[in-house]
């Protein structure tokens, strides 16, 4: 039914393919570090309806503007949900204090456990805490 739709609509494959392949490479390094790499072995990769529908309605944001405390945010430099904390950077206003640090030659995923980003976050989080802790 759905092909039907497709080519009632003049949709080429190349047309899905330009959609959906950079949402599939975004998602491809996540896939492999939570389902192959580091999964976890009573996982089962699956969302339950409960918890998918809690997660599609999370708001990171909503009232972001009340944290009137020291704000770190980190983020890769290559990261594709880089302009997650770009929002959330901005929409903090209540805080004078807050810094979006941009990791070295990261992705979002690679952020957990390439040894020369990870060193990268320490060391700011050394800072930080110092200096506000």
């Amino acid at each position: 039914m759905i092909f039907r739709c497709i080519s009632h609509l003049k949709i080429t494959c190349a047309t899905l393919l330009l959609y959906f392949l950079p949402m599939a490479a975004m998602n491809r390094e996540g896939a492999i570090y939570y389902g192959d790499t580091h999964a976890h072995p009573n996982s089962s990769f699956a969302y339950t309806t409960a918890s998918l529908l809690e997660l599609m309605s999370f708001d990171a944001l909503n009232q972001i503007e009340l944290i009137n405390k020291p704000l770190l945010l980190m983020v890769g430099d290559k990261a594709d949900t880089a302009y997650m904390s770009e929002q959330a950077y901005n929409r903090a206003s209540g805080t004078d204090t807050k810094e979006l640090f941009r990791l070295q030659d990261s992705t979002h995923i690679q952020t957990y456990f390439k040894p020369n980003v990870v060193a990268q976050v320490l060391g700011k989080l050394e800072e930080f805490y110092k200096q506000y802790v």
